[in-house]
């Protein structure tokens, strides 16, 4: 049984591993130039995220608990959640608007496009790319403005689901609202992001909670402020049952989705990597013993998660061209670098990924290169494995800080690390979009001042 305190790393480390033996199993006829560099560099990486995982929870002291600064805690975050709430769906609407890149937007076109969403992902996919971007110029105000409110969105929602129990149906009306219409938004553009990106987190807090209410009558350090005393261990069960058939379901809803979706997409070539330049091997073992149809949806999931491998396997053979600390994310490049030194085009073309899809025609911007490949232009390779070190450490602290202290900006800024994570074989999903990455440089700042005037507090406490 693994601990709470290990849980995030411990399951997020398995996944990683899982990803790159898939990739060196795959059914895809992956052509790898340099697997023995290949394979040692993501074992490598792999293996550093745990080891800062490991390092943020055996420095960290749990004693330092104690009810006073767990009150204060979440006195302060649960008036920031009631205020944030309440925002937050005022601007769900506008949030779907900039989300779908229709400005026509009423409840009739929502419908429809969602049913269209929900049954023809491949077209709705396309006419998302055929939309987005009409009439920018006249919703810059609004698209600003959620942007500016990422942050605040985050926190809401991973606040309002570990501190569940302890809200009244209205908020949890509120936060299920949230939740369904972020889904809906992406199933409208025959993207299942929405819902993957929660599954990257809501687990991990919802079991946090859980650990939380259970020891509720024991020590400080995994009481929740006005928790329940110990419920009865017959119902407890039944909800852990409920909530592991729901997970189960809405995991397994994404993936048919995906896999539908991506079969609409790939049409023309749906046993055939053109960028990779391979092709199904439909003699595998896995293809020749799983139905037709899950055999396709194996094979489509396979080839999503492991491209990202293929693109780094060539990233690894090209030189090293600094891009300044903004070649990882198109927004920091746009935003930064042309807007302040005239030189976005430059450093975009610097990248790996740009400078591999020159030499290949490996497109950058339509398939995966890992989030590594990214990253490296900025640290280089060597770099990008000491990076994943702190990368794993600050969860780690942020996971500890959400059980043992309830620091309100480590629930938000632990999200956005579990999302960074999970796509880590696939691309820089955080840093690389405005919405997330504003969110996260925020997020982070604020956890870290959070974090020093807590740690002042503490010491405050322990002197008295």
């Amino acid at each position: 049984m693994i601990k709470i305190e290990y849980l995030p790393g411990a399951v997020l480390t398995i996944y990683l591993f899982l990803t790159i033996l898939e990739y060196m199993v795959s059914p895809w006829n992956w052509p790898t130039k340099n697997p023995e560099l290949l394979y040692f560099f993501v074992f490598t990486v792999n293996t550093v995220f745990f080891l800062g995982y490991w390092a943020a929870i055996h420095k960290r002291n749990k004693s330092e608990s104690n009810d006073l600064i767990l009150n204060h805690n979440f006195d302060v975050g649960n008036k920031w959640f009631k205020v944030g709430l309440i925002v937050s769906v005022i601007a769900i609407y506008p949030r779907m608007v900039t989300v779908v890149g229709r400005f026509d937007f009423s409840l009739s076109t929502m419908w429809a496009l969602f049913l269209n969403g929900l049954s023809n992902a491949g077209v709705a996919y396309s006419e998302k790319v055929l939309f987005h971007g009409e009439d920018t110029s006249s919703t810059n105000a609004l698209t600003l403005l959620m942007l500016a409110l990422n942050p605040l969105r985050f926190f809401v929602l991973t606040w309002g689901i570990f501190f569940w129990k302890k809200y009244s149906v209205m908020i949890k009306l509120g936060l299920l609202l949230m939740i369904v219409c972020e889904i809906v938004s992406y199933i409208i553009i025959g993207t299942n992001k929405g819902l993957f990106e929660l599954l990257c987190w809501i687990p991990f807090l919802v079991a946090a909670s859980i650990c939380s209410y259970r020891d509720s009558a024991g020590s400080a350090h995994g009481k929740v402020p006005g928790a329940p005393e110990r419920p009865a261990i017959k119902r407890n069960l039944f909800k852990k049952i409920v909530l592991i058939v729901l997970g189960t379901c809405a995991l397994f809803s994404a993936i048919g989705y995906f896999s539908q979706g991506q079969e609409e997409r790939r049409k023309d070539y749906l046993f055939k990597d053109i960028g990779a330049e391979t092709n199904l091997n439909m003699n595998h073992v896995v293809m020749r013993t799983l139905p037709d149809k899950l055999a396709i949806s194996y094979a489509m999931l396979d080839q999503y998660l492991c491209q990202g491998y293929y693109g780094l396997d060539k990233c690894l053979g090209l030189n090293f061209v600094y891009t300044y600390g903004l070649g990882n994310s198109i927004f920091l490049t746009y935003f930064i670098g042309q807007r302040f030194f005239g030189a976005g085009m430059a450093i975009e073309n610097s990248t790996y990924p740009a400078r591999l899809e020159l030499l290949t025609g490996y497109s950058s911007l339509n398939r995966w290169l890992s989030c590594y490949s990214w990253w490296a232009g900025d640290l280089t390779f060597p770099g990008v494995i000491i990076a994943v070190f702190f990368v794993g450490y600050a969860l780690g602290c942020a996971w500890l800080d959400i059980l043992y202290q309830r620091i309100p900006t480590a629930f938000p800024i632990f999200a956005l690390f579990a999302i960074m994570v999970f796509y880590f074989p696939a691309n820089n999903q955080i840093l690389y979009f405005s919405g997330s990455c504003i969110a996260f440089l925020v997020c982070f700042a604020l956890w870290l001042i959070f974090r020093h005037r807590g740690t002042r507090r503490r010491w405050s406490v322990q002197e008295v």
